[in-house]
């Protein structure tokens, strides 16, 4: 029995080398083509191409420009790893390490960037925690780059399983300033755009199954077209890297990324055009109202999509004032469902205040949505309302209107007529205002709450039932 164990394991292990030193010299080999060779390079694309016969691709529909990425989206802001993934539902990481000599600093297309190294990808690289799935669907993948080193040395920007080859590289066998994805490996043609650096631009590659093509886009301008002889199969059998592939050099060092998106789609050309530019809403609102009742402000909004949403913060200013926050309403997080929030401001002045919204992520970033108006108005007389509700356990609310500012005095008494409870005595501006009676240490009865404010005078009945 120790004998054939010891043979099996020795088959295990010598196997598990064969697998290992293969991909190593399959790595090897890869390296060996995406390497610059003099003489050799030439762009075998369609560049420039306006008339192609891709309607999917410019039917100009725009109807997902606010939608985020459906796989990843990285916007490298935050100061230390890990970097979020913002892609709704996303696949992967919520966070993915970013490891190395990789860092983020504020240099990038909108806000901070990922920082090339050029060291040994086997260290250096953002690991997304997605093995690829997409399979035979469509897709899209899109990234801002800057600072890109003239020369034709090799540096990998992304890249699936080294089994599966599927991989996008600067400069090598793409020549000087260029950036070519390898296809071959997952049963298509590789695609090689020109004139990428030294940046900044924003390269999109778009891959359409119903025609099928590759497209590539610079600055969302179609540069060039890669029609494929067959169905493109992008799956892994490991996480997928993102500035680096396998263990070769991954980015350059101090190049920038920024905005590393991919979609579960294929984007239409207007869509390109409209987004390339343009940081992905984090949260899109779509109604702010407000609405005076009495003297209270009720504020009501709704939103589409959120991403990474830690909450609102009310602000209200008035006349000669800066605004101040009056309240905070937690937010959903991350979601693609339409979501609806209210706030109510309660007991104002008489005047005109204005309000907006702060949208906080939970990385610190604020966006603030734009600003109503409302106008509170004083009460044409004085009221005392029936409190609600009654009869009530143990709690009420007793609501009265001012006319003017004014001395108030409100009172609870029982059925002898005996005080029992002595709730306003102060003065008080012109407006609706509202009380919360709380009866917890009153046995159960009936109760009269009498209203004095100047020469105004009045009596009503409630009834506490425990």
């Amino acid at each position: 029995m120790k004998r054939l164990f010891t043979v099996i394991f020795i088959f295990v292990f010598v196997a598990g080398f064969s697998l290992a030193q293969d991909e190593s010299v399959l790595l090897k080999e890869q390296i060996a083509q995406d390497q610059y060779v003099p003489g050799i390079y030439q762009i075998s694309q369609t560049l420039n191409v306006e008339a192609v016969n891709n309607n999917s691709m410019q039917k100009g529909s725009g109807d997902n420009l606010a939608n985020p990425p459906e796989v990843l989206y990285y916007t490298f802001d935050e100061a230390t790893t890990p970097t979020q993934n913002f892609a709704v539902p996303g696949r992967g990481s919520a966070f993915a390490d970013v490891l190395g000599g990789l860092t983020m600093g504020s240099t990038g297309q909108f806000g901070g960037a990922l920082i090339g190294s050029g060291a040994a990808s086997s260290t250096d690289y953002v690991n997304t925690g997605w093995t690829p799935d997409i399979g035979t669907s469509n897709w899209t993948i899109s990234l801002w780059l800057n600072n890109l080193p003239a020369g034709t040395t090799l540096n990998y920007l992304f890249g699936g399983t080294v089994a599966v080859a599927w991989r996008c590289f600067y400069s090598g066998a793409a020549g000087a300033y260029g950036v070519l994805m390898r296809l071959t490996g997952v049963g298509g043609s590789d695609i090689t755009v020109p004139g990428v650096g030294p940046g900044p631009t924003v390269l999109t590659f778009v891959y359409d199954s119903s025609v099928p093509a590759v497209y590539a886009y610079l600055n969302g301008v179609l540069t060039v077209t890669q029609p494929q002889a067959g169905t493109l199969n992008i799956t892994g059998t490991d996480a997928m890297k993102v500035g680096a592939y396998g263990t070769s050099a991954g980015m350059p060092a101090g190049a920038l990324m920024d905005e590393f998106r991919f979609y579960d789609r294929a984007l239409d050309a207007a869509e390109v055009a409209a987004t390339w530019n343009i940081t992905i809403v984090p949260v899109e609102l779509t109604s702010f109202t407000a609405s005076v009742v009495g003297s209270d402000v009720n504020l009501l909004w709704t939103t589409a999509t959120e991403i990474n949403n830690s909450g609102f913060g009310v602000e209200r200013k008035s006349a000669g004032s800066e605004y101040e926050e009056v309240g905070f309403v937690p937010g959903f997080g991350t979601t693609s469902e339409p979501k609806s929030y209210s706030f109510s401001d309660q007991n104002l002045r008489t005047g005109v205040y204005t309000y907006r919204l702060k949208q906080v992520d939970f990385n610190g970033t604020i966006e603030y949505s734009s600003e109503v108006e409302v106008d509170v108005i004083a009460p044409a007389e004085f009221s005392l309302d029936q409190n609600y509700p009654n009869p009530f356990n143990p709690s009420t609310k007793i609501t009265f209107s001012l006319a003017v500012d004014s001395k108030v005095s409100l009172k609870v008494f029982d059925v002898t007529g005996q005080e029992v409870a002595n709730l306003i005595n102060q003065d008080l501006t012109a407006g609706v205002h509202n009380y919360d009676f709380n009866a917890a240490e009153f046995n159960s009865g009936v109760y009269f709450y009498t209203l004095r404010a100047g020469s105004f005078v009045e009596t009503k009945k409630m009834v506490l039932m425990k």
